[in-house]
């Protein structure tokens, strides 16, 4: 940040700048730091000293940052939505794919909108924070994204096929056990995508998502196919 300083001061008769500086005898730790400086020359433009003012703006960048990350996520879960996802999975993608493994999953709670038409809005935010704890419970070292009303995202950065399937098994039996205890009157039932990253892939997230989100919707389909053969 110094080096930042005397280059804005060798080029210029004054500037403005927020750094961080250790100031471990005033508040042990990083703070941010504003700082006014001004270079005073001689009568033949050497340099002679600087002069300038500083102010702790650590609270200010805090309360600035806090209302960043506030306006990145999803109120209900607290997980990152929608609008902070394609800007923070496009580099995760593009990691997993240099190591040749990694995975994007998606998952949907099926029949949101029938949940929410026959037991509430309050019964349906109920359901959406027990999903949401399920699936950081299970998936619990990867970023975890609610991107829609019923839809989130899981970035598996090291995972392949076979691990994403162990994975969705583990998802399933704590699923049911939720079912079990959380909402013996409404089984909540999960269709879930994966995209496997693989040689040559589409590395843009748009281009993962559509592969898991086709997965996804087969899933669906099959899940209501056995639905009604039971039903038959």
């Amino acid at each position: 940040d110094f080096g930042r300083l005397a280059e804005a001061l060798s080029t210029g008769c004054s500037t403005t700048m927020e750094v961080r500086h250790l100031l471990p005898e005033r508040a042990p730790g990083w703070r941010w730091v504003r700082l006014h400086a001004l270079m005073l020359r001689d009568g033949e433009g050497n340099p002679v000293r600087t002069i300038g003012s500083w102010k702790d703006v650590t609270d200010e960048r805090r309360q600035l940052e806090d209302l960043a990350d506030q306006a990145r996520r999803d109120p209900l879960t607290g997980l990152l939505n929608q609008g902070a996802t394609s800007e923070l999975i496009e580099p995760l993608l593009r990691a997993s794919a240099a190591r040749r493994a990694g995975a994007l999953l998606v998952v949907d709670v099926d029949d949101f909108k029938g949940v929410n038409d026959t037991f509430g809005h309050d019964f349906g935010d109920m359901l959406i924070i027990d999903a949401c704890r399920v699936i950081c419970k299970v998936f619990k070292r990867s970023p975890v994204y609610r991107i829609g009303g019923d839809e989130f995202t899981v970035i598996l950065e090291h995972a392949d096929l076979e691990h994403c399937i162990d994975l969705l098994e583990g998802f399933e039996r704590e699923l049911e056990e939720s079912n079990r205890y959380a909402h013996p009157e409404r089984r909540v039932s999960i269709a879930r995508g994966i995209a496997v990253y693989e040689e040559q892939v589409d590395l843009a997230f748009v281009g993962v998502f559509k592969r898991a989100d086709e997965a996804m919707y087969r899933n669906k389909a099959a899940m209501k196919r056995r639905e009604d053969g039971e039903g038959a």
